[in-house]
């Protein structure tokens, strides 16, 4: 995931002085990122402040942000003429989000660590995320294709990988996990006290470390073992 932080630091360099766009947004709790775009996330510290979208480019005045019921997905108008690698959107908010979901090959970060109880996240088509946690309950989904790497600290983490999904979890620290991956999903967890872990159908689990008690269950070509796929 390296070279998700060199992309984002070659487009803010090549799109600093570009067309920029702001816009204000209301509440939301939910974020879904689409057509391959990159986004940052930023909390503001301030609740007197309103949340608001930063968009730089030459394609800025593609993106299209929408608000629904709390639900803000950020896309383009016209995706396969889109140029995702010229355009960098910051999105500055102010309540903790839910969900963050990326998808179409879309590549979400944030400027810092995220602290709250719960937290889901999800990557599909080859969408990207990266993320620093300190979180109570977190429930992970990656597929086709989607990767999805996280750092810091939970008590208990759900993770469904299939269809090609990556789960980078080893620099997570967890106490307990619950674990499924299956065709050609790889998922990779870091746990203390109990994993419940279940692999099929070239479904692969690494555990970084044995923890106090493990659960297996590995089915039609399943693979589930201690340390690393390497």
């Amino acid at each position: 995931m390296k070279k998700i932080f060199l992309l984002l630091v070659l487009s803010s360099v090549t799109l600093f002085s570009q067309q920029k766009i702001s816009k204000k947004l209301g509440d939301f709790n939910e974020v879904k990122v689409f057509s391959g775009l990159m986004v940052k996330l930023i909390k503001i510290s301030d609740d007197s402040t309103q949340n608001y979208v930063e968009i730089k480019g030459s394609n800025s005045e593609d993106v299209v942000v929408n608000n629904v019921n709390g639900l803000l997905k950020i896309s383009v108008l016209f995706p396969k003429a889109f140029d995702s690698n010229n355009t960098f959107v910051k999105l500055y908010y102010t309540k903790n989000l839910d969900l963050i979901d990326a998808n179409e090959g879309s590549i979400i970060t944030s400027d810092k660590k995220i602290t709250q109880d719960f937290i889901e996240i999800r990557a599909q088509e080859g969408a990207q995320i990266e993320l620093n946690l300190n979180v109570n309950t977190l429930k992970v989904k990656t597929i086709s294709g989607g990767n999805i790497a996280l750092s810091g600290k939970v008590t208990n983490q759900t993770v469904i990988a299939n269809t090609g999904g990556i789960y980078e979890g080893f620099n997570l620290q967890s106490k307990q996990a619950v674990v499924s991956s299956s065709t050609g999903a790889e998922v990779e967890v870091n746990v203390s006290d109990i994993l419940n872990a279940k692999a099929k159908l070239r479904g692969f689990i690494y555990y970084l470390k044995e923890p106090k008690k493990i659960i297996k269950k590995s089915i039609i070509g399943g693979i589930i073992k201690s340390n690393s796929r390497y």
